[in-house]
Order: structure tokens, then C-alpha cells, then sequence
């Protein structure tokens, strides 16, 4: 089986560089966005998963939250997107965002709906940059600046801090 050689998954370090600044637009484009969505009570009232009474648990919770995306990219944009990519070519993106834009579903509309896209944007450049790593980083910012900010806006965050 010469698939994983021949690929690395998506984790061996790739000359991706020429594609980082097409992933910093995309973080600067998300970022107000995340800030306007974290504002309306469905992100507020969903972010985050855990509530922590403490700024200690929320470091905590983040870093085990974070963690996971790293396993939702390996997933979706490393062995499965290659995988089908090496049957199906770039239509190999549209197969991997369904069951990608599933495991949304249960989230806010406008995230569940932004899946779809992100899935798409982010399969693409990972095929283009043979690698999963940016778009690590920025499922990581993106989660970790929604829980931030619904803090910030319902005016949870000073409660970790007292």
C-alpha cells in the first residue's frame, strides 16, 4: 500500500508557504465575521460547549478543544480527502463535505451553512498545498476566537476572572 508514502496524510512538511497568504486573508475575512456571529444569541447562547468558572479551566477546556480539530483536519482534509482524490480527482472535495458539513449540523445555521463552504475552501487548498497544517491553524482560530468572543459579548469573560 504506497498511498500513505506517497502522500504522507497531508502530515509531512510541505513547501506550503507560498499558500499562507491566502490562509492569513482568510482568518482576517473570518475574524469580523466571528466577532458580528458571536453578538446574536444563537453563538452566544452556544459558545462555548463549556462554560468554565474559571480562566485556569478555560485554558484547560481550549487546549483539549483545540486538540480535536486537529483530528477533524486529519480526518476530512488528510487520508480521506486524499484518498478519494486519488479516484475521484478535485470532485473528491464535494464527497468529503457532506459527512463534514454533517457533523455541523446541530450548530448554529449560519455555521452549519458556513461548513459547506470552509469545507470546500479548506479541501481545496489542502489539495493544493499537499498539507493539512494550515488548515489546522485555522479551524483552531476560528474555534478559538468564537469562544472568546461569545464570552466577551454575553459578558462572561470578567466572571473567569473573579
Amino acid at each position: 500500500w504506497a498511498f500513505p508514502e506517497r502522500h504522507g496524510w497531508g502530515l509531512r512538511p510541505r513547501a506550503h508557504r507560498n499558500h499562507l497568504p491566502v490562509y492569513a486573508l482568510i482568518l482576517i475575512i473570518m475574524l469580523p465575521l466571528i466577532w458580528i456571529a458571536a453578538g446574536t444569541d444563537g453563538f452566544r447562547l452556544f459558545y462555548p460547549l463549556y462554560n468554565p468558572p474559571s480562566f485556569n479551566l478555560f485554558i484547560l477546556y481550549e487546549l483539549t478543544y483545540l486538540a480535536q480539530f486537529f483530528c477533524i483536519e486529519f480526518f476530512f482534509r488528510g487520508p480521506l480527502l486524499y484518498r478519494l482524490e486519488s479516484r475521484f480527482g478535485l470532485s473528491a472535495i464535494g464527497v468529503m463535505v457532506v459527512p463534514y458539513a454533517l457533523i455541523h449540523i446541530y450548530k448554529p445555521f449560519p455555521e452549519a451553512l458556513g461548513a459547506i463552504a470552509a469545507g470546500l475552501i479548506l479541501g481545496y487548498l489542502s489539495i493544493r498545498a499537499r498539507s493539512i497544517w494550515p488548515g489546522v491553524i485555522i479551524h483552531m482560530s476560528v474555534a478559538l476566537s468564537m469562544d472568546v468572543f461569545a464570552l466577551i459579548r454575553s459578558d462572561r469573560w470578567a466572571l473567569l476572572f473573579t
